[in-house]
């Protein structure tokens, strides 16, 4: 056999072709921008999650929150004046909208197509969509891989075609648009194969930014305060992984880099944030066995989340009803002392996430202004704030008992 010319054969050899991808890259430009480090998608400590210009890949069993996390994503960059790119293949636009608008972006920014450009193809991608690439954005989302990958006719359990779906969308919008471009995916039915999305393993192994899995520990719906565990399972260049994360499992070989908690009680206002996670846990030298995290943080949460239970009638606000009601409630298979539960409660009010208001016969009732979530972090504006909410919050409260004892004498007369 006689090996083609480099000269002639220009099908093979194209060297005179500007775009080939077989030509030598100039390392020094390419080394220019420094180190490869996150850039955008921040925790409340003010820590990047996302690399610009690079695929991600958010993953978990449905209604994990994936999805809504991407959004608070989303939101961060718009309210910071960036433009955001959204493809979506599950919702449609009036659900996505609403959800930005929950989140806090104001309504002029969603309508504005310079600034959010929302596409929801229902064809293989084509030509129409090369002047949306011609853009540049800070975040790029492309919500609903197996959909996408299906619509180009490939299939997911396929190698070739999963390199071949990453190279026609995700990585040309990263290349093209310079956009930290995020994935969202689900995982196998098969719930003991939840390290890893749903289909061929090359959706890991093509990825050039960061793979992170949302583990749903309390379920996100309206009314509720929902939190999702997320843990990062791939980093291409350990930006993210080294430093941040935290509570390594061997098992799957991944590591806890945050807890993304939605507050949904409000349905206008929805509060989103990416907490800081529990520290990395400590092993005792002597047993082997992990030490305790912290219990008087554990009885915070549990009580702030009794109290806030919309079944719990005034005459069992009291301090004393409140404590007595946990004395059930174990921390790691240990029954808590109500002396806990009670030094946990005057925290609570001291710190403000608690206030309370005088009851009937000179009972005080006791009432959350806002979800203590242990682990996040605090500072003394925080705490000023909380406080002015808390005193909000008393003074509408005594409004409001008052008016319903108006009503009950006026309705004796």
């Amino acid at each position: 056999m006689v090996a083609p010319d480099p000269k002639s054969d220009k099908s093979i050899w194209n060297s005179d072709d500007p775009e080939s991808s077989w030509l030598p890259v100039d390392m020094r430009s390419a080394m220019a921008a420094g180190e490869v480090l996150p850039d955008i998608g921040y925790r409340v400590d003010g820590a990047p999650l996302l690399y610009l210009g690079r695929v991600h890949w958010f993953f978990g069993t449905f209604e994990s929150g994936k999805t809504f996390a991407a959004l608070y994503f989303v939101a961060q960059e718009l309210n910071a004046g960036q433009n955001v790119l959204y493809i979506d293949f599950e919702d449609d636009a009036r659900g996505i909208g609403w959800r930005l608008a929950q989140l806090g972006v104001a309504l002029d920014v969603i309508h504005d197509p310079s600034r959010f450009t929302y596409v929801r193809p229902d064809e293989p991608i084509n030509l129409d969509f090369d002047p949306v690439l011609d853009r540049s954005y800070s975040l790029a989302v492309i919500d609903g891989v197996t959909e996408s990958i299906a619509l180009e006719g490939f299939k997911d359990s396929l190698a070739p075609d999963v390199a071949a779906w990453q190279s026609r969308l995700p990585r040309k919008v990263a290349d093209r648009t310079g956009a930290a471009t995020i994935c969202l995916d689900h995982v196998p039915k098969d719930t003991d194969n939840h390290a890893m999305p749903s289909g061929s393993q090359h959706k890991m192994s093509g990825l050039n930014g960061a793979a992170y899995r949302f583990v749903c520990t309390e379920k996100i719906g309206k009314g509720k305060v929902g939190k999702i565990d997320i843990r990062v399972h791939k980093d291409r260049s350990g930006g993210v992984r080294g430093p941040l994360g935290v509570n390594y499992s061997a098992k799957d070989q991944s590591a806890l880099v945050g807890r993304f908690v939605l507050d949904a009680r409000d349905p206008a206002n929805y509060v989103a944030s990416i907490e800081v996670p529990d520290t990395v846990v400590t092993v005792s030298a002597k047993t082997g066995r992990p030490i305790k995290p912290d219990r008087l943080n554990f009885c915070k949460e549990r009580l702030c989340e009794h109290i806030t239970s919309a079944t719990l009638p005034d005459g069992k606000r009291s301090g004393r009803a409140i404590t007595e009601a946990m004395a059930d409630v174990k921390y790691l298979k240990t029954a808590v002392g109500q002396l806990v539960w009670r030094d946990a409660l005057k925290e609570l009010i001291d710190d403000y996430y608690v206030y309370v208001v005088d009851g009937p016969r000179n009972s005080k009732l006791h009432y959350v202004s806002q979800m203590f979530i242990a682990g996040s972090e605090d500072s003394e504006d925080k705490r000023v704030k909380r406080k002015r909410q808390a005193e909000r919050a008393t003074a509408t409260k005594i409004l409001a008992n008052v008016n319903a004892e108006i009503s009950q004498i006026e309705g004796l007369e």
